[in-house]
């Protein structure tokens, strides 16, 4: 189901035409960081291991370096 209603609202928004490279459903601030979600100084999300690139552990990305699976907006 919750997929079902991710790709749903990804339609939605990306059928918008919105263009700031957001994750699709994902409320972002003005600092660009997602609502909700508490960041440490270095930028990263609090609680979530990071690789020495950067990337979530455990979070594969493509070679554009998106979350495989996750819409991004154009």
């Amino acid at each position: 189901m919750k997929k079902i209603l991710f790709a749903a609202v990804a339609v939605t928004t990306l059928s918008l035409g919105l263009t700031n490279c957001s994750t699709v459903g994902r409320t972002v601030n003005a600092t660009g960081n997602v609502v909700g979600h508490t960041v440490n100084t270095t930028g990263h999300v609090v609680g979530k291991t990071v690789s020495t690139t950067g990337h979530v552990v455990g979070k594969t990305v493509s070679t554009t370096g998106n979350a495989v699976g996750r819409a991004v907006r154009s």
